[in-house]
């Protein structure tokens, strides 16, 4: 490889694949390295979308170095968990067995993907921006003849777009595709200036979750309710983490008197790693709940590799309080009624969008400062009656199948762009093989047999001497995934169209000679 960037790193078997790689795909996104149960899931739905391509191309999730022992630990957490990554440390200075990155020597395309999460804002945005810019920079060093840029799933905030330096700026004009999760982002999008088709690709996450379809139920007497419950006292949710755990104990009790009968809480925990863990914020909120009479069920940590198991409990909730959007999803996906809390612009970009997605009535974004029974009372109304709520379920429902709807389509679009630049990348690459050896003619029939081999247009493969491995192979190999691929045979009509223009134009061509 060539000379070492100073901000990617990877560990030695990371490094020996980028060498042999004739096309990556660098990942840049929410996760990070650490425990969020949102994070995770957008990375593996992404992991799952893209994984379509492997081993042809090499995809290469970036995260945060200081944070790379933690991942190794939550790696069992994924559905599809990454084989690869590169850990972004401008700094440089760890001892911890992880290696610079230098260019790929044999790279003939690149891809950089944006993919899901709230991080285009004031928060995270000059960051993940840094690792998109080492990202361009090791791709700039190589031989790569086309580097395809698109995104999926962003929250982006508008007034962050509007403070963007030129380069900033320009590094996202440069997308030729930018899939956002809601109507807001992709107005802020817009605001860029940009040429690049601006598509509602729904929250990554979706792309794991959507096998899990709601419960079919029917109204009935019940003993007990439950409700679905994620506390936390980040500050990045909410500047008022009394305020919330209060908020949250006057609703539940005020529910609990209304309903006239118990209530049980069912802690969810979305963020637990070395760093950060929600446990001690539930239990602070047990044992006021305790005092207020509303029993609690052993909570639930939520990992995309553990959803399939703790389905039960998550669908036996009759509603779910949240102050994590991914909970609050995975609940609506599940045909549960979430509620979000809102209490800054942040998260009020995000419960806007979950009630557009899935036509949630205004109660269902939450206030801390606001009066807690008036709220338990108005979301009662429309989510525990008996016909009322089922009428909301089935509304729920119907929404999350048109959500699941649009992030298929969304993954298609998102598929068919990549495949083609890559096969029109690497189909050059071909070309350019094909013509060196013509070159060298001479040499024995060895090389003739290669040369025929390269002709992918010929179904036959003639019989030959078995040529030695060449730096090509790994390029043919990745054109043979393409082709046996659902994005190649989605594109197919595109293809055969590009064909009969050229030949249109060959003949015009022949004519006016």
């Amino acid at each position: 490889m060539n000379a070492p960037t100073t901000s990617l790193f990877a560990a030695p078997s990371t490094l020996a694949a980028i060498s042999e790689a004739h096309a990556v795909a660098i990942l840049i996104g929410s996760y990070d390295g650490s425990g969020n149960y949102g994070d995770i899931a957008q990375l593996d739905a992404t992991l799952a979308m893209l994984g379509r391509f492997e081993p042809g191309m090499l995809l290469l999730p970036v995260l945060e170095r200081s944070f790379a022992e933690g991942h190794r630990d939550l790696t069992t957490d994924f559905l599809n968990p990454p084989d690869n990554a590169l850990f972004f440390d401008p700094g440089g200075d760890q001892q911890d067995g992880l290696l610079p990155v230098g260019s790929p020597p044999n790279l003939a395309f690149g891809a950089c993907c944006l993919y899901g999460g709230g991080y285009l804002n004031r928060n995270w945005g000059e960051r993940k921006l840094a690792m998109l810019h080492a990202a361009e920079a090791l791709l700039a060093e190589t031989d790569a003849r086309e580097i395809c840029r698109l995104s999926s799933g962003l929250q982006i905030e508008a007034d962050w777009v509007a403070d963007l330096d030129e380069r900033d700026a320009n590094a996202l004009r440069s997308f030729e595709l930018i899939g956002v999760r809601d109507s807001a982002s992709g107005t802020a999008a817009a605001a860029l200036g940009t040429d690049a088709r601006i598509l509602e690709t729904a929250d990554d996450a979706v792309g794991v979750l959507r096998g899990y379809s709601p419960q079919e139920t029917t109204p009935q007497a019940v003993s007990e309710v439950y409700v679905n419950l994620h506390f936390a006292e980040h500050e990045w949710v909410s500047p008022r983490p009394e305020a919330a755990l209060g908020f949250y104990v006057g609703f539940l009790a005020e529910l609990q008197r209304r309903l006239g009968c118990p209530v049980v809480a069912q802690p969810l925990i979305a963020y637990l790693d070395g760093r950060i863990d929600e446990r001690p914020a539930v239990g602070r909120l047990a044992d006021s709940l305790e005092k207020q009479g509303v029993r609690l069920a052993q909570p639930l940590v939520l990992r995309p590799s553990a959803v399939p198991g703790a389905l039960p409990d998550l669908q036996r909730a009759s509603l779910t309080l949240s102050m994590s959007y991914h909970v609050a999803l995975t609940s609506l996906l599940l045909g549960v009624p979430a509620a979000l809390l809102r209490d800054n612009a942040y998260y009020e970009q995000k419960a806007t969008a979950l009630a557009d997605a899935f036509d949630l009535p205004k109660a269902f974004a939450l206030d801390s400062a606001a009066d807690p029974l008036a709220a338990a009372a108005e979301i009662a109304a429309v989510a525990l009656d008996p016909q009322d709520g089922q009428a909301l379920r089935w509304r729920i429902a119907v929404c999350a199948t048109s959500l699941r709807e649009r992030r298929a389509s969304a993954e298609a679009e998102l598929l068919a762009l990549l495949g083609s630049a890559a096969t029109r990348t690497l189909t050059e690459r071909l070309g350019e093989l094909d013509g060196r050896l013509r070159e060298r003619s001479a040499e024995p029939a060895r090389l003739l047999a290669q040369i025929a081999r390269l002709q992918t247009e010929n179904g036959e493969d003639p019989v030959a001497e078995p040529a030695e491995p060449t730096e090509d192979d790994a390029a043919r190999q990745m054109l043979a995934v393409i082709f046996e691929s659902r994005t190649w045979r989605m594109t197919a009509p595109m293809r055969k169209l590009g064909a009969s223009l050229r030949r249109i134009r060959a003949k015009v061509a022949r004519g006016r000679g």
